[in-house]
């Protein structure tokens, strides 16, 4: 009776092959007394909890990929940031030039309608009378 208890348990854990003549497992039992029977556990390879293959496999490609795309996903991210501030500072230098410029043409066209008043005036093409006139 108490060999069956063993074979039914070692059977449940996968312990014996289906068929083909392979060897059975059979453990032995101790008894403690006279109406008590003692099963002891199984001590077979397959009680083990095993990792299948397919988690052997896939799990570490899977880390290998999520990590390949987060270092890429970063690297990218960081190299768009650099790319936008160049462009950023290209930028503000551009605009910076153009109003240097637009301040230099204004300043040019002032001092030159300048110069032209002051030569009409010493060609006294110009009034002085007139000249206050423009001043006020």
């Amino acid at each position: 009776m108490a060999a069956k208890g063993c074979v039914k348990d070692c059977t449940q854990m996968g312990a014996f092959p289906s068929a083909g003549g392979k060897r059975l497992l059979v453990q032995q039992h101790r008894l403690t007394s006279a109406r008590n029977v003692k099963i002891e556990p199984c001590s077979n390879p397959s009680q083990h909890r095993k990792i299948p293959l397919r988690w052997v496999l896939i799990v570490p490609f899977l880390l290998e990929i999520f990590a390949t795309v987060g270092l890429i996903g970063y690297l990218s991210f960081k190299n768009g940031q650099r790319a936008v501030d160049d462009l950023a500072t290209q930028l503000r230098n551009e605009v910076s030039n153009r109003i240097d410029q637009h301040l230099q043409d204004y300043f040019d066209t002032s001092l030159l309608i300048n110069q032209i008043n002051s030569e009409a005036i010493q060609l006294e093409l110009i009034y002085k009378l007139k000249v206050k006139q423009l001043v006020v």
